[in-house]
C-alpha cells in the first residue's frame, strides 16, 4: 500500500512574509516531515520562490506554473493542500502571456508605437501598417516614451532602460537597477528619472550579461529573490548615471516632479520624500502609519497625501503637516481634484468623498457593494465611479444619478476611457475580452467585438478613430463609432 503524501502549496506575496516563510522552512517543515514519517506517511511543501526559471517568468507563464503546482497539490494529496500567508501588501500582478500587447502610445506625428512582452518595440502608421521593430530587450517591455529630442527611452523586466536613436538604431543599455523598471520622468535639461518596481522575481545578474557575447538560447539563469535599494536614479540625456538618491527603506510606489523642479517621491516605509533637481534630500515627511499609496499636488500647491490606513494628510509646500482628513474606513484606492479646488476621494472601502480644498468634508457617496476601483470627473462636473459591482454616475454633489451596468468582474483590472465626444469606454482585465461603451448620459451603445484575449488598453487617436490592444498579441484600429474594425497588419504585434 502506498504511503500517504501531505502536499502542500505554500503562497504569499513575497516582500512582507520573509521572515514568516524563512521561520516556516527552519522550524516547522522538518517537524511535520518527521511527525509524517512516524505516522507511515510523506510531507512536502511547494515553495516556488526558487522554482521559477528565467524561460518560465520571461514568457509570463509564472500564473500557469504556480496553478498547475496547486492543481497537482490537490490532486496527490489529501485536504489541506493549501497555505496562504496573507497581509495588507498588494500581490505581484503579472504581465499578459504569449507576446501579449502591454502598452501603446499615440505619437505627435499620428504613428503608433507599441510595446509586448515578446520583448520588442513596434512601430505603427495611422492605418495599421508596421514600420519598425526595436529589438534588444531580454524581458518584456513595460514602458517606453518619447523624450524632447525625438529619440525613444524604453525600459524592460530586464532591469534596464535603452535609448534608440530617432533611427531607430539602439545608442545605449543604461544599467544599474537590480529590480525591473516601475516608471520613468523626464527631467528639465533632457534628463530623466527612473525607479524599480516592487517585483522580486528577478534575474539578479540581467544587467551584467555582455550582449555581445551572450546569446539569448543561453539565459538559463535562476531566478533569485532580491531586493532592490529603493533608490531612483537620475540620468543625463545621453544616459550617464549622474546621481543615486538614497533614503527610502521599502519599494517606491511613485514619483512625481513638482512645478518648481524638485522631486517628490513615496513609499511603501510609511513617508514621502523631497528632493532637489540634482537628487540631494531636502525633507522627509512622517506621519503615515503605513504605506503611502499615492501624493497629489493641488492646485494651490499644497500637498495631499493617502496611503494604506484610508487616512489622508494634507501638508503645505514646503512639508509641514496641516490637517489629517478622516472618513474613509480602508485604504484609499486614489484621488482626483476639480478645477474649483474641491477634492474627490475613493476607497475599497466601497465609499467616495467629496471634501474642500482645505480638507473640510462635503458629501460622503455610498452606493457601491464593494471597493472602488476608480472615478471620473465627466461634462457637467459629474462623476463616474466603478467598482467590482457595477458603474454608477453621481451629480457633483454626491446625488446617486443611474446605475450605468451591473458587473461581475473577478479582476481590478478594469479601464475606461472618456472620448472626446462624451461617450464611455469601458473593459475588464478578466472578463469576456469586449470593449463595452455608452452615451455621455449611460445609456449603453453598442459593444465592440473582436478581441480574443484579454483587453490592456483603449486610447483616442487625432482622428477620432480608437486603438485597443490585448494580449492576444494585436492592436486594433476601430473605426468614430466604435462599430468595425479596421482592417490592420496581422501578426504578432
Amino acid at each position: 500500500m502506498a504511503r500517504a503524501l501531505f502536499r502542500v502549496f505554500l503562497s504569499s506575496t513575497f516582500g512582507d512574509f520573509q521572515a514568516e516563510r524563512e521561520r516556516l522552512r527552519r522550524d516547522v517543515w522538518g517537524r511535520m516531515e518527521t511527525w509524517c514519517a512516524a505516522r507511515g506517511a510523506s510531507f512536502q511543501v511547494v515553495d516556488l520562490r526558487w522554482g521559477i526559471t528565467e524561460d518560465v517568468a520571461l514568457s509570463h507563464e509564472t500564473i500557469k506554473v504556480c496553478l498547475d503546482e496547486v492543481k497537482r497539490c490537490q490532486l496527490l494529496s489529501p485536504r489541506p493542500s493549501f497555505v496562504m500567508l496573507l497581509g495588507d501588501r498588494y500581490g505581484w500582478r503579472p504581465a499578459p502571456t504569449s507576446g501579449g500587447v502591454i502598452g501603446a502610445q499615440i505619437l505627435h506625428d499620428g504613428k503608433i508605437l507599441s510595446w509586448s512582452t515578446d520583448r520588442t518595440l513596434r512601430l505603427w502608421d495611422q492605418d495599421g501598417k508596421s514600420l519598425q521593430e526595436f529589438k534588444g530587450h531580454r524581458g518584456a517591455v513595460t514602458g517606453a516614451l518619447i523624450i524632447p529630442d525625438g529619440r525613444m527611452l524604453s525600459w524592460s523586466v530586464d532591469t534596464t532602460l535603452r535609448l534608440w536613436g530617432k533611427d531607430g538604431i539602439p545608442q545605449r543599455v543604461l544599467r544599474g537597477h537590480l529590480l525591473k523598471i516601475g516608471g520613468v520622468l523626464v527631467l528639465p535639461g533632457g534628463r530623466f528619472l527612473s525607479w524599480e518596481s516592487d517585483d522580486r522575481c528577478t534575474p539578479a545578474n540581467f544587467a551584467d550579461l555582455d550582449e555581445d557575447i551572450v546569446t539569448e538560447h543561453e539565459l538559463h539563469m535562476q531566478y533569485t529573490d532580491i531586493r532592490g535599494d529603493h533608490a531612483p536614479r537620475i540620468w543625463s540625456s545621453e544616459g550617464e548615471l549622474l546621481a543615486i538618491l538614497y533614503g527610502h527603506t521599502k519599494p517606491i510606489s511613485g514619483v512625481q516632479i513638482l512645478p518648481n523642479k524638485q522631486i517628490l517621491s513615496w513609499s511603501e516605509d510609511n513617508t514621502f520624500r523631497l528632493w532637489d533637481s540634482e537628487g540631494n534630500t531636502l525633507d522627509v515627511l512622517r506621519g503615515h502609519e503605513r504605506s503611502v499609496y499615492g501624493v497629489l499636488v493641488l492646485l494651490n500647491g499644497q500637498i495631499l497625501s493617502w496611503g494604506n490606513e484610508g487616512t489622508l494628510r494634507l501638508w503645505s509646500n514646503n512639508g509641514e503637516p496641516l490637517k489629517e482628513l478622516k472618513g474613509h474606513t480602508s485604504s484609499i484606492y486614489d484621488v482626483l481634484q476639480f478645477p474649483d479646488g474641491e477634492i474627490l476621494t475613493w476607497s475599497i472601502d466601497g465609499s467616495l468623498r467629496l471634501w474642500a480644498q482645505n480638507g473640510e468634508p462635503l458629501a460622503v457617496m455610498n452606493g457601491h457593494k464593494d471597493g472602488v476601483l476608480g472615478a471620473q470627473i465627466l461634462s457637467g462636473s459629474r462623476i463616474l465611479s466603478w467598482g467590482y459591482d457595477d458603474m454608477r454616475l453621481w451629480s457633483k454633489d454626491g446625488k446617486a444619478l443611474s446605475v450605468l451596468a451591473e458587473l461581475s468582474f473577478s479582476s481590478s483590472e478594469i479601464g475606461i476611457t472618456i472620448l472626446s465626444d462624451g461617450r464611455i469606454i469601458s473593459w475588464s482585465g478578466s472578463h469576456d475580452n469586449t470593449i463595452r461603451q455608452w452615451d455621455s448620459s449611460g445609456k449603453p451603445l453598442n459593444d465592440m467585438i473582436g478581441h480574443t484575449g484579454t483587453i490592456v488598453g483603449v486610447n483616442q487617436l487625432w482622428d477620432r478613430s480608437l486603438l485597443s490592444w490585448s494580449n492576444d498579441s494585436t492592436l486594433r484600429l476601430w473605426d468614430t463609432e466604435c462599430i468595425e474594425t479596421i482592417p490592420v497588419t496581422t501578426g504578432i504585434i
